[in-house]
């Protein structure tokens, strides 16, 4: 209702809140933290606390785009999902190890986990904006889902990756309905 009321208020000072083209960039950045926002929420019902999902999501995207330059320039979004997802999963495996198997609390683990790959990014990468991706990727985040026209004439697009989250939305809910 705080949520509804707010939206409410921020229309009736400024209506360009309401426009088609801030509608769809308001779905468009909330993609990525709502994609993070799913598994956190997995974890969260599960008991745990994961506070390295961020740092994980940043060194997968940052690796997944220097292995497709290196091996699969021409390699396709799958390609892209499997190399990140794979990452994500295998330094999930290590958290879920030391919570597992050494008992050790989640939230210290991912802290740790946190710090450690924030640590090897700026001690390798640096601070410097990564621009170099491959096609596939540009190509999906420049692609619209919906192209309408504005008031003021201007063509606005929902772009296709709000389609994921929607997807993985979907898979979530189908996962916490049909299983333990």
């Amino acid at each position: 209702l705080a949520f509804i009321a707010m939206v409410v208020v921020i229309g009736a000072i400024n209506p360009v809140f309401f426009s088609i083209g801030n509608i769809f960039s308001l779905l468009k950045s909330t993609v990525i933290m709502g994609i993070l926002s799913l598994g956190c929420m997995i974890v969260i019902i599960s008991g745990n606390t994961d506070i390295s999902f961020t740092a994980i999501s940043a060194f997968a995207m940052y690796t997944t785009g220097k292995i497709m330059l290196a091996l699969y320039p021409e390699g396709g979004l799958l390609v892209a999902f499997v190399i990140a997802g794979t990452i994500g999963t295998l330094i999930g495996f290590v958290n879920a190890t030391f919570v597992a198997h050494f008992k050790l609390p989640a939230l210290i683990v991912s802290l740790g986990t946190a710090s450690a790959i924030r640590g090897l990014m700026l001690a390798f990468i640096g601070v410097k904006i990564i621009n170099n991706l491959p096609e596939s990727l540009i190509d999906f985040s420049k692609s619209n889902l919906i192209e309408l026209t504005d008031s003021t004439g201007k063509v606005v697009g929902l772009p296709m990756s709000f389609l994921l989250i929607v997807v993985l939305a979907f898979g979530v809910w189908l996962l916490l309905k049909y299983t333990m």
